[in-house]
C-alpha cells in the first residue's frame, strides 16, 4: 500500500485538509504551527493525519466517542484516501461518520475512471479492504505505526513480561483463548467420563465381558430350538389346511353334480373355448415376437452399415480439412479492387488531360490561360510548357497502366483463390451434410430400435401371462372334464358314496387343523416371551458396549485435550513461534543498532532451564564494546537506541510474517529520547528505508527537521486546523 493522497474534512480538529503524497518524496516530515508561530506545535493535529489513515482504512478511532471523531461544530466527518498496490492497482476509500450514521465506499481506478466495488454492507466492505491491504489494525499498529509511548516496553520489561509483550506484538494472544476454550470443553468431558464409568460398573456387575453375553447366548439357543418347532408345526398346518381346503372344494363340486348337470356341460364347453383362445393368443404373441426381432435385426444391420459409411465420410472430411486452402484475405482483395478502380479513373483523367494538352494553341492573340495578349515569345513558352506537361502526363499514364496491370493480376489471383475456397467449402459442406443425414438416420433407427425393444419387453411380459393363461385353461379344462365324467355317472350311487367319504375326510382334517393351531399359538406365545427377554438383554449389552466405546472415546478425547491445552499454553506453540522469530528480531535489531550505535548489540536468551524444565521467560543481554551490561546501566540515548532498534526489528519481522503489501511507515515522535548522535543515525535509517517505502515523521527536534526536504505543514488557526504540502 503506497499512499497517494489523503483528504480530511471535519475530522477531529481538521476542517479541510488535502494532501497529495504523490508530489512529495518518500521521506516526509510533518511539522505544525499554531496561529502563525512554529514555537507552538503541540496538539495542532499532526498525529491526526495518522489517525485519519487508520480511520479510513480500518474504521479505527483513537476515542470511544463518535463525537470526538467529528470536529466541534460539525455534524459529519469525511476521510478520503487513495493508495496504490505493488501490482499497479489504485484504490480509493471514502469513509464518513455522523452522530447517528456511518458508511464506507471502496473504488478501483480503471481506464474510464473510478469503479465502485463496495460490498452490500459496510462490514463486508471493511473485510474487502483488509483483504486488499493484507493485515488488520493491530498488526498495522505493531508493524507500520510507531509512537513514542510504546518504544521502551520490550527493552525495559522483565524477563517474565518480555515474552508476553512479544506474544502481543506477534498477535499470539489467540493461543491463550484457544487454551481457555479447550479447558472449558475439557471439564464436561471429565464429568461425563466419571458418569459413564459408574454406569458401566452397574450394567456389567462383577464380570464385564462374559456374564450378560452368556445369558444372551443361552436365550438365543432356546429361541432357535423353539423357532424350529414352530416352523415344523406351521409346515404341517399348511399341509393340513391345504388338504382340508381341497377336499372341501371337491366335496362342494361333487354335491353340485347332482343338482345341475346342464351347468357343468356349459362350463365344460367354456373351458374348451377358453383353452383354444388361450392357445391362439399365445401363438399370436409368439409370432409377433418373431416379427419384432426380425425388424430389429434389419434396423441393427442398417445402423451398422450407416456407421461404416459415417466412418468413411469422416475420413474424407478429415482429409478435406487437412488439405484446406488458406483463407483469402478479403480486406486485401477489396483493397486491390478499390486500387484498380481508382487507377482506372486516374487513367481516364490523365488521358483526357493528354488530349487537351495535345490540342494546338488558338490562332488568335489572346492567351487561353491568363487572357493576356499572346505574342510570339509567350506562344513559344506556352507550347514548350504544354510539351513538358504532355510528356509528364504520358509518364504518369504509363505508370498508372502498370499499376492497373498489377492490380488485374492480383485480382485474378484472389478470384482464383476465392473460387478454390468456395469449391472446398462446397465439398466440405456436402461431406458434412452426408454425415449429418447418415447420423440422423442412425438416430432414427436407434429410436425405432428402442421402441421395438420396449414392444419386445411388453410382448415378452404378455407371453408369460399367455403361457400362464394356457396352463390355467388346461387345468380348468381337465377339471371340468373330470366333473363332466362324474356328472355322467351321477345317476349311480357312486356319487353319494363319494360324498360320504369326503365328509369324513373333511372332519378328520378339521380336527387336525384345530389341534395344530392350538399348539402353534402356545409355541408363538412362548417365542414372544423369549424374544422379549432377548431384546431386553441385547439392549443392556448394546448399552454396555456403547458406554464402553463412549468411555474409550472420551478417554482418548480427554488425553487429546490435555495435549491441546499444553500445545496452546505459553510453553507450546506460542513459545515455538516466538523462538522461530527471535533470531530474525535479534538480527534486524542489531542491523539498526549498527547504524545508531555501532558498539551496541543485543542478544535474546531462550534456552534457560530450571529443574530440567524450560522457563516461561525471555532474557535479553546487552553488549557495549563486547562487554555485557544491564539495561538499567545504559545511558538514556543507548536505551532509546535499543528500544528504537527493537521496534524497527519487530516491524520488519511482522511485515515479513504477515506478507502484507504495505510500503509506508508512520513515526510519531519516536526520536524524542535519542541524543544528537543517535538522531543523525536515525535520519540515516529513515533515508535508507525510504528507498522502497514512504516514511512520514513527526518530530519536534530542529536538528532532525533540517535534514528533510519534503514537508506537510499542519496549521492551527483560531481553533481550526488545516494541513497542506509545502
Amino acid at each position: 500500500m503506497i499512499p497517494l493522497s489523503l483528504r480530511l474534512r471535519n475530522f477531529k480538529g481538521h476542517k479541510e485538509s488535502n494532501l497529495d503524497f504523490a508530489g512529495l518524496g518518500s521521506a516526509i516530515l510533518i511539522i505544525g504551527i499554531e496561529n502563525g508561530s512554529s514555537r507552538k506545535s503541540n496538539a495542532v493535529g499532526k498525529s491526526t493525519i495518522f489517525d485519519g489513515i487508520k480511520f479510513v482504512v480500518f474504521n479505527a478511532r483513537s476515542s470511544n466517542s463518535k463525537n470526538k471523531t467529528i470536529r466541534n461544530g460539525a455534524t459529519k466527518c469525511e476521510v478520503e484516501y487513495e493508495f496504490a498496490m505493488s501490482d499497479g492497482t489504485t484504490y480509493k476509500i471514502f469513509r464518513h461518520r455522523s452522530k447517528t450514521t456511518s458508511g464506507v465506499s471502496l473504488y478501483v481506478k480503471t481506464d474510464s475512471g473510478w469503479k465502485d466495488i463496495s460490498a452490500r454492507t459496510a462490514a463486508a466492505t471493511d473485510q474487502m479492504i483488509v483483504q486488499i491491504v493484507g493485515l488488520n489494525l493491530k498488526t498495522f499498529e505493531n508493524t507500520f505505526y510507531f509512537k513514542q509511548g510504546d518504544m521502551f516496553n520490550l527493552a525495559s520489561a522483565t524477563a517474565e513480561k518480555r515474552k508476553d509483550i512479544i506474544s502481543s506484538m506477534l498477535e499470539l494472544g489467540v493461543w491463550k483463548k484457544y487454551k481457555e476454550l479447550a479447558e472449558q470443553e475439557h471439564k464436561p468431558i471429565e464429568k461425563e467420563l466419571d458418569v459413564l464409568t459408574a454406569q458401566i460398573r452397574d450394567l456389567s456387575g462383577d464380570d464385564l465381558n462374559t456374564s450378560p453375553a452368556t445369558v444372551l447366548s443361552t436365550l438365543k439357543d432356546s429361541l432357535v430350538s423353539l423357532c424350529s418347532e414352530i416352523k415344523a408345526i406351521e409346515g404341517n398346518l399348511i399341509v393340513h389346511k391345504s388338504n382340508l381346503s381341497s377336499n372341501k372344494e371337491l366335496l362342494t363340486k361333487t354335491k353340485s353334480l347332482i343338482s345341475d348337470q346342464s351347468q357343468i356341460e356349459r362350463k365344460y364347453n367354456d373351458a374348451i373355448l377358453f383353452k383354444n383362445e388361450s392357445l391362439d393368443n399365445l401363438k399370436f404373441i409368439t409370432n409377433s415376437i418373431k416379427d419384432v426381432n426380425f425388424e430389429a435385426n434389419k434396423l441393427n444391420d442398417r445402423v451398422k452399415n450407416h456407421e461404416s459409411l459415417v466412418s468413411e465420410k469422416v475420413k474424407v472430411l478429415s482429409a478435406l480439412i487437412a488439405e484446406a486452402p488458406k483463407a483469402v484475405n478479403e480486406s486485401r482483395y477489396d483493397t486491390e479492387r478499390n486500387t484498380f478502380a481508382t487507377n482506372t479513373v486516374s487513367l481516364k483523367e490523365q488521358q483526357a488531360t493528354l488530349k487537351n494538352l495535345s490540342k494546338s494553341l488558338p490562332s488568335d492573340e489572346i492567351c487561353p490561360t491568363c487572357s493576356t495578349v499572346l505574342d510570339e515569345k509567350h506562344r513559344k513558352e506556352l507550347v514548350a510548357q504544354k510539351a513538358r506537361q504532355a510528356e509528364q502526363v504520358k509518364k504518369d499514364i504509363e505508370t498508372t497502366q502498370k499499376l492497373i496491370s498489377v492490380c488485374e493480376e492480383n485480382i485474378s489471383y484472389f478470384e482464383s483463390k476465392i473460387a478454390e475456397v468456395n469449391l472446398y467449402n462446397k465439398q466440405r459442406a456436402t461431406a458434412a451434410a452426408d454425415i449429418k443425414a447418415l447420423n440422423d438416420d442412425i438416430t432414427l433407427c436407434k429410436s425405432n430400435l428402442s421402441k421395438l425393444q420396449e414392444r419386445l419387453v411388453s410382448l415378452s411380459e404378455k407371453e408369460i401371462k399367455a403361457k400362464e393363461a394356457v396352463e390355467t385353461a388346461a387345468n380348468s379344462y381337465e377339471e371340468m372334464k373330470k366333473l363332466k365324467v362324474s356328472a355322467m355317472d351321477s345317476s349311480n350311487d357312486k356319487t353319494n358314496i363319494e360324498i360320504n367319504r369326503l365328509n369324513k375326510v373333511v372332519e378328520v382334517y378339521e380336527s387336525t387343523v384345530h389341534k395344530a393351531t392350538q399348539e402353534l399359538n402356545t409355541k408363538l406365545s412362548q417365542r414372544g416371551a423369549l424374544e422379549e427377554r432377548i431384546k431386553n438383554k441385547e439392549a443392556d449389552i448394546k448399552k454396555l458396549v456403547e458406554y464402553i466405546e463412549k468411555r474409550d472415546e472420551l478417554a482418548a478425547l480427554s488425553k487429546m485435550y490435555n495435549t491441546v491445552e499444553f500445545a496452546f499454553s505459553s510453553k507450546g506453540i506460542p513459545f515455538m513461534i516466538i523462538a522461530s522469530v527471535l533470531g530474525a528480531i535479534q538480527d534486524e535489531a542489531n542491523k539498526v543498532l549498527k547504524i545508531l550505535r555501532d558498539n551496541l548489540q543485543i542478544q535474546f536468551v531462550v534456552d534457560k532451564e530450571k529443574d530440567g524444565e524450560v522457563q516461561d521467560t525471555l532474557d535479553m543481554k546487552f553488549f557495549l564494546d563486547s562487554d555485557e551490561w544491564d539495561f538499567e546501566d545504559l545511558s538514556g540515548g543507548q536505551q532509546a537506541s535499543v528500544a528504537l532498534a527493537l521496534k524497527f526489528a519487530m516491524a520488519v519481522v511482522n511485515r515479513k510474517r504477515c506478507g502484507a503489501d504495505i510500503r509506508m511507515l508512520m513515526l510519531d515522535e519516536v526520536d524524542q529520547p535519542l541524543d544528537d548522535e543517535s538522531t543523525d543515525a536515525f535520519h540515516a535509517i529513515v533515508k535508507e528505508w525510504s528507498k522502497d517505502m514512504v516514511i512520514m515523521v513527526i518530530t519536534h527536534r530542529q536538528q532532525l527537521k533540517a535534514k528533510f526536504n519534503n514537508f506537510i505543514l499542519v496549521n492551527k488557526k483560531n481553533g481550526i486546523t488545516t494541513a497542506s504540502v509545502v
